[in-house]
Order: C-alpha cells, then sequence, then structure tokens
C-alpha cells in the first residue's frame, strides 16, 4: 500500500483582517456589561468616587458602539440596549432626560458627541469653578455685576468646559426655572437671553441650543415653550426689548431696555 500524500502546512502568518474584526465584534458583545462605579462611594461626591464611575460610563459607551455601530447620546440608551452596555448599582438612578446619572454624592453628566462623535462624562467635582450642574445637566453660574445685556452677553461667552461655551441662560422649564432662581436669589436682577428686537412681541432665544427659537408672542406661550413672565409683561415700556429676571418681582421674567445696567448681573449657561 503506498502512503497517503501528507497536506502541505499553511504557512502562519498570524491572523487575517477578517479574523481580527470578528475577533473585535465578539469581545465587544462578551463585555456588554459594565458596572458603574466602585464600593464605598462617598457621600460627599470626591473626585476618585466620581472618576471610578466616569470610567466605567466611558467603557459602557465604547462597548455600546461596538455593539450598534453609533455613539450612545443618554444613558437610557446604554442601560435598556440587548444586552446592557451599562448595568447600575442599586441607588443609582438616570434622571429623565437621560443624561443625569446619580449615585451616593455623586452626579455624572453625559455629553453627547457632535455629528455623531462619542460621547464625554463630567463629573459635578469636575464643574468648573462657581458652576452647578443644573436639572438639565447643563452647566449654570450667577455672576453678580452692574452692566448692560450686550456685555453680559459677551462676558457669558468666555466661560467654557468640555469645549462648549458659555451663553446667557435659556429657559425651557419650570424645573431650570427654579433651579436658575435658586442662583440669583430674590434679592438680584439678572440677565437671561431673550429678545424681541427683531420683531416687537416675538420673543425669540438667540443662543444656545435654543437659539432662533420663539417662544413667546406677547406674554403668550408659543407652540407650548415654557413662559414665566410678571403679570402685565412684557410691555415694552420705552424700548424694552431684553429679558431679565427682575428683583422687584422675585422669580418672575420681565423685559427692559438692552442698555440698562443698575445691579444687574447675568446667568451663564454652558450647554453641554
Amino acid at each position: 500500500m503506498s502512503a497517503v500524500p501528507a497536506r502541505p502546512r499553511r504557512a502562519d502568518h498570524g491572523f487575517t483582517l477578517v479574523e481580527i474584526l470578528v475577533a473585535i465584534v465578539l469581545v465587544g458583545i462578551l463585555s456588554a456589561v459594565v458596572v458603574v462605579g466602585v464600593g464605598n462611594l462617598t457621600s460627599t461626591g470626591t473626585s476618585a468616587g466620581c472618576t471610578a464611575s466616569k470610567d466605567a460610563a466611558a467603557a459602557g459607551a465604547t462597548t455600546f458602539w461596538g455593539s450598534t455601530g453609533s455613539q450612545p447620546t443618554t444613558f437610557t440608551q446604554m442601560t435598556s440596549a440587548t444586552p446592557p452596555a451599562l448595568s447600575l448599582p442599586a441607588g443609582a438612578t438616570v434622571d429623565v432626560s437621560g443624561l443625569l446619572l446619580t449615585g451616593s454624592g455623586w452626579t455624572l453628566t453625559m455629553i453627547p458627541g457632535l455629528a455623531g462623535a462619542a460621547p464625554t462624562f463630567l463629573c459635578s467635582t469636575d464643574a468648573p469653578a462657581g458652576f452647578t450642574v443644573g436639572p438639565n445637566g447643563h452647566l449654570y453660574r450667577y455672576v453678580a455685576g452692574t452692566m448692560t445685556q450686550p456685555a453680559a452677553a459677551a462676558a457669558a461667552a468666555t466661560y467654557s468646559a468640555a469645549g462648549r461655551f458659555g451663553h446667557l441662560a435659556t429657559i425651557t422649564s419650570l424645573a431650570e426655572q427654579t433651579f436658575v432662581f435658586s442662583l440669583v436669589g430674590p434679592s438680584n436682577s439678572a440677565w437671561l437671553d431673550g429678545s424681541d428686537a427683531t420683531v416687537e412681541g416675538v420673543w425669540r432665544w438667540t443662543a444656545g441650543p435654543e437659539a432662533g427659537t420663539q417662544f413667546s408672542s406677547g406674554h403668550v406661550s408659543v407652540a407650548s415653550s415654557y413662559v414665566n413672565w410678571a403679570g402685565g409683561q412684557p410691555d415694552n415700556s420705552g424700548g424694552e426689548h431684553c429679558l431679565h429676571l427682575y428683583r422687584a418681582w422675585p422669580n418672575l421674567w420681565n423685559d427692559v431696555p438692552c442698555t440698562w445696567g443698575g445691579n444687574q448681573g447675568y446667568v451663564v449657561e454652558i450647554s453641554i
């Protein structure tokens, strides 16, 4: 009987590109559950505890991208994915916007990437000095002073965080209004964004994500937008085309000439 010739052995040139890509996908699927945070997170939101949560969330976002081919824009997308890209420990909650993740003493904000880029994450302890995370995940700061509206808008634009620049606050909900007023207090006036300078009575936001959006026709809300005018306002008395919180009517909106600067600070918002 003649011997069967041996099959030639293939030279080992390593993994092919296809094999590598398959391995990457499998690893992404198999590592799809990422636990946010570490044990013993402090009650004061220290940088160590918050950083651990931020790192885990970033890993979850990478896993989500590997499984879906798109970047997550909310924590909710990651926690509800199949399989989940992010698993929350007991006591950690995501707010209704899907952008704020809160645990015991720490708050983590998701900053969706622009044009489909990867999201970034900001711990409350990483907020710029003087800023506070609001109910929508944006950063806010009340700055006292005596200035006109154009000067306040220019000053607000000098602040930045996570690659986004500040603007005068645009208030679009009761929760945001309540939060902003808590920063300003009842004894101060403060510029907000918003103007009817282009067309009398047509109030629009002029900055931030809402720039160009009409929110009020006179004192009447437009398209269910949030408004908080004081009684009888806006009245355009003497060319009043800019929006502010007025200490004479705490927590309510008023129109005033844009050049008025009496005891007038401003609220800066960084829409991250």
